[in-house]
């Protein structure tokens, strides 16, 4: 497929992520959880009440293998006993590049929902980037090489929220500035009303998944129309910046180990030019380059 990275994700494993406690060899395989006779597009889906979800009735289009897989996967991202969770719904999604498999189930009477998508290394490599340098509360996550799950994301996609309620929400617009900054120094496209890889919370906290669309060329600002003056937004740049940079600095040896391997494979070499910055010739010399810029001494 297209869209999938440049990078071996054995290679990823093999160099970074060997021996981290999300890589789980052995899980199912993402194909062996689609099938779902129940379908959906991201527009059918509708937020579900908790209780409704864990009180659903088993959902039973789905073969007993594929069931298994489903408990299987959703034991292990919890923590779980396997012989506590129950089945409620499993959904093949077409959204997009990703299409995953919605999993909904019952663990231990809490009702849980989970996604499982295609592994690629383009996905950690942003999602790592971004747990280290975002100071954003990571979502938590398992794979193997054959298949991506993760923990669904609190609060509500951003396309089902009204702009205007969200901007009359002083930390959202702070912290959209914030992301704003860690867009930049990570080429994201990940928080945009065109993408569903952001989830919003009441308290308008920001949530971003997925990272498909992370580490290429950024298309647009998170800044644009926000209720705020130009030097207080500047303001808040500055800070994260620096907040930015001292992250990079706590976690320099994974962060240096994560641009060599991007500079290794020459990764999203077309989408890096696009910067058309004197000596950058893949993502990895651009996040080295932005990170430099803060005074980070990545190599």
């Amino acid at each position: 497929m297209s869209y999938m990275a440049e990078i071996p994700l054995g290679e990823l494993v093999t160099l970074y992520f060997g021996g981290r406690k999300e890589h789980i060899p052995g899980l199912p395989p993402y194909s062996g959880l689609r099938g779902a006779q129940l379908k959906f597009t991201i527009r059918d889906i509708k937020e579900m009440p908790t209780e409704k979800i864990a009180d659903g009735n088993p959902f039973e289009a789905v073969s007993p293998e594929t069931e298994r897989n489903a408990i299987k996967v959703v034991s292990h991202l919890y923590n779980a006993d396997a012989k506590t969770v129950k089945l409620v719904e499993l959904s093949d999604m077409f959204t997009g590049k990703t299409a995953p498999v919605r999993i909904t189930a019952n663990v231990g009477g809490v009702a849980k929902q989970c996604f499982a998508k295609i592994p690629d290394a383009s996905r950690f490599i942003g999602l790592e980037l971004y747990n280290m340098l975002s100071g954003c509360k990571p979502l938590d996550f398992i794979f193997s090489e054959l298949v991506y799950v993760d923990d669904k994301a609190p609060g509500k996609l951003l396309f089902n929220w009204n702009m205007k309620d969200l901007f009359a929400i002083p930390s959202y617009v702070e912290q959209r500035v914030r992301l704003d900054s860690v867009s930049e120094v990570l080429g994201l496209n990940d928080l945009s009303m065109n993408e569903c890889n952001s989830s919003i919370d009441s308290d308008g906290g920001i949530y971003l998944f997925d990272f498909d669309e992370g580490l290429k060329f950024r298309k647009e600002t998170l800044i644009s129309g926000l209720p705020l003056k130009p030097g207080v937004i500047r303001e808040i740049q500055d800070d994260e910046f620096h907040l930015i940079a001292r992250r990079a600095e706590k976690d320099l040896g994974r962060v240096q180990k994560l641009v060599d391997i991007m500079r290794g494979h020459n990764y999203h070499s077309n989408e890096a030019r696009q910067y058309q910055l004197e000596g950058i010739n893949n993502m990895g010399d651009f996040v080295a380059y932005m990170l430099k810029r803060l005074g980070v001494p990545v190599k």
